[in-house]
């Protein structure tokens, strides 16, 4: 059973994961994934972004904490998804 086929992910962390895969990078401020969003939509992608962190463990926090980046898990999902 592929990884596509296990994990089920809200649109609002596929939308996350795709900031990701168009900037072509493995890490990311903080300040791109949220952008000009709302109180509401920054709640919402924040809530997204811990999901992903701790539920799906497909990012981490970097260095810094405004910085996320991919794990091994989270590329490998991004490369599915890219075929």
């Amino acid at each position: 059973m592929g990884l596509e086929t296990v994990m089920r992910l809200e649109p609002i962390e596929l939308y996350i994961l795709d900031c990701f895969r168009e900037h072509e990078t493995e890490r990311l401020p903080l300040s791109e994934i949220v952008g000009d969003s709302t109180v509401t939509r920054y709640t919402v992608l924040g809530d997204a972004l811990r999901e992903l962190e701790l539920q799906h463990g497909m990012l981490q926090r970097g260095e810094r904490l405004d910085i996320f980046e991919l794990t091994p898990l989270g590329r490998q999902y991004i490369a599915i998804c890219a075929r």
